[in-house]
């Protein structure tokens, strides 16, 4: 029978090899895509989000895993980089409010962390980066602004 722990840990970080590892049995994720929390349906990991999560859900994270990230993000093609990355990146380099309009405000945070804590059946195990969600609120505004501006006043339904 597998270590049920070990398989709770399966893809939470990634590979410092990058996509070149050639270890078969590695357990770490070797895309930004394959990356994942842990499995919390059997027992909690809050140690290992203290440790170091690379999925990104706006927790704090360590100057090695940002490091980490970026270095992924610039080897991914821009059609696959996560959702979540795209957050990442605007909060790391404090990108224009209304860049990536496509994009939903919060760049799904608030889904995947509803998600989380539903399969965690509790609260989020980690702290909020500083000034995220007062950023993420401002990108919101400008960009229900930016989107009211762009219907034209004689339109109707």
């Amino acid at each position: 029978m597998a270590d049920l722990s070990a398989w709770s840990l399966w893809r939470i970080r990634l590979c410092p090899y990058g996509s070149q590892c050639s270890d078969r049995y590695c357990a770490h994720a070797h895309k930004l895509s394959e990356l994942r929390p842990p499995m919390e349906a059997f027992e909690r990991h809050d140690q290992v989000w203290r440790e170091g999560v690379d999925r990104w859900y706006g927790q704090t994270l360590l100057p090695r895993q940002k490091k980490l990230l970026l270095d992924y993000c610039l080897d991914t093609p821009e059609y696959e980089i996560p959702l979540w990355m795209s957050g990442f990146l605007f909060y790391v380099h404090g990108q224009h409010l209304v860049r990536d309009v496509h994009l939903p405000w919060d760049y799904g945070l608030c889904a995947d962390l509803d998600l989380l804590c539903r399969h965690r059946r509790g609260p989020v195990p980690f702290d909020f980066m500083a000034d995220l969600w007062p950023k993420l609120g401002e990108r919101r505004a400008v960009l229900e602004t930016e989107q009211d501006s762009t219907i034209p006043s004689g339109f109707i339904w």
